[in-house]
């Protein structure tokens, strides 16, 4: 076998159907495999797979149904008429989740966000209730970062609902509103982590006018 003089030069790369043997194609599979050392002494090239059936089931390189459409210094495209050990592993199967599961894990889901969205709006209207738990930054920012939480919950809460009316509009609403809560939620994590810092480690030299309205502006707008 001349293949046995010739030595690889690229990284084995597989692409597959799980459960389907690809063979024969009409319109060729283009593969372009990029050389581990240069090819400067211009030497001639074969594109080829990993045959399973091959020297008695040990397996070796096979040229069949595979072709060099160009090579250079750099990289080879081979064309080929089957799916083997070439490229990247391609998995079409698809597991579609159940009638009951899918159930299971929306009732969680709302639960879930209805229990937070229930504690939630407690908190805030005992710090709005009792003047005295809000008159200080670490309440101010907690307030603002449990509104938005709440608000990204009733989002998605209601996203559901407002979807089965089928109007694009109206769903693109809700895309942008879940998105720019979800990252208000996140900038006021941010802003506490921030406050944290200063309250703790730079405790002394630290004052900054208009702090509250500065961190809002950061964190809704």
């Amino acid at each position: 076998d001349s293949l046995m003089k010739e030595r690889l030069n690229t990284y084995v790369v597989s692409a597959s159907i799980e459960n389907a043997s690809i063979q024969n194609l009409n319109e060729p599979v283009t593969i372009t495999l990029q050389h581990i050392d240069q090819n400067t002494g211009n030497a001639a090239v074969h594109c080829v797979f990993w045959d399973f059936q091959k020297n008695n089931g040990l397996g070796g390189w096979n040229t069949s149904g595979c072709e060099t459409e160009y090579t250079d210094m750099n990289y080879t495209i081979c064309f080929c008429n089957h799916l083997t050990h070439f490229g990247v592993l391609l998995d079409l199967s698809r597991t579609e989740i159940g009638i009951t599961h899918d159930r299971i894990l929306t009732l969680i889901s709302y639960a879930g966000c209805g229990a937070s969205s229930l504690f939630l709006g407690i908190t805030l209207v005992t710090y709005l209730a009792l003047e005295k738990l809000r008159r200080d930054n670490p309440s101010k920012i907690l307030l603002n970062l449990c509104a938005a939480l709440l608000m990204l919950n009733m989002v998605f809460l209601t996203n559901s609902w407002l979807s089965s009316f089928n109007q694009p509009g109206l769903c693109i609403t809700m895309a942008v509103l879940l998105h720019y809560f979800l990252l208000a939620a996140f900038t006021w994590m941010c802003l506490e982590s921030v406050h944290f810092y200063l309250a703790l480690v730079k405790v002394f030299n630290v004052y900054v006018p208009k702090y509250i309205l500065k961190c809002c502006i950061a964190g809704w707008g």
